[in-house]
């Protein structure tokens, strides 16, 4: 079942109607279908809320309280492959707009990325030095499916339209650990 503006069966209070909720139910909706779908026996790891940490060189006592910790919604690992997919969800419209162009991709959700990506290569897992990043969102403004590697990573931006029969955006969460033949 997915919420809906629609009268159905089930209402929803406005707490459950909350951002932050839909939100995350989005997140561990995806989560949970990697891990029923992405067999072990196949070398995949469903890793949901992962923590990244930081390679500080130096720290002066009190950064550890101010200093932001990075936490993934979700990576998907498969030491066979040597792959490492980063990939962070998003229940919001994939576009903004800037002074110069109309539909621009949200810069903060690319920086995040970059610095989830970024801030792992040389920790000692190789898995880490290539790893690649998924931005996912519902199509709420736009149908999108673009890639772009940056500094030796590709990230895709991609949206799934969850009015769609559940087969059809079903099938499209399968295809998102595929690697590209443009990038592998």
């Amino acid at each position: 079942m997915l919420p809906t503006e629609w009268e159905g069966a089930t209402p929803l209070t406005r707490i459950e109607r909350d951002a932050v909720i839909v939100r995350r139910l989005f997140e561990r909706a995806v989560a949970n279908f990697f891990a029923a779908e992405l067999p072990p026996s196949d070398g995949w790891k469903v890793l949901p809320g992962k923590w990244l940490y930081w390679q500080k060189e130096y720290e002066t006592p009190g950064i550890a309280a101010v200093l932001p910790q990075m936490r993934t919604d979700i990576v998907l690992e498969n030491t066979r492959q040597k792959r490492r997919i980063v990939i962070d969800t998003k229940f919001a419209g994939i576009f903004t707009s800037s002074e110069y162009r109309e539909n621009v991709l949200k810069s903060a959700h690319l920086y995040q990325m970059y610095a989830y990506l970024r801030s792992q290569v040389g920790s000692g897992n190789p898995l880490c030095d290539c790893a690649e990043g998924i931005l996912l969102h519902p199509a709420i403004d736009a149908k999108v499916d673009e890639t772009v590697r940056i500094q030796g990573h590709p990230i895709r931006f991609v949206t799934v339209d969850l009015t769609l029969p559940s087969a059809d955006y079903l099938d499209k969460l399968r295809n998102l650990p595929r690697p590209s033949n443009q990038f592998t």
